[in-house]
């Protein structure tokens, strides 16, 4: 990952990849990336309600289309479940 790609440049290369074991990989990167993200959020009290239900929504995205193309369920959990996780 390139320090001057953000999480949601690596979710729209995920979207927008073609090849099987290049979308698996690309969605693994822009989850991980969306992860640390949210952990950036967590630590700022300051960061906008706004950024994470995007975060949500892009972490929900990646979720159908690595369900529709690998039959898989394998994501991280939302910011509403991690907050309930937390709570």
């Amino acid at each position: 990952m390139n320090a001057n790609e953000t999480w949601r440049d690596l979710y729209r290369m995920a979207l927008l990849e073609l090849g099987p074991d290049e979308l698996r990989h690309k969605i693994h990167v822009a989850e991980k990336a969306i992860q640390l993200r949210m952990e950036e959020l967590r630590r700022d009290d300051s960061s906008s309600e706004e950024e994470r239900r995007e975060l949500d929504d892009a972490l929900r995205s990646l979720r159908v289309l690595s369900t529709s193309e690998f039959n898989s369920s394998d994501s991280i959990p939302s910011i509403s479940a991690q907050k309930q996780a937390t709570s």
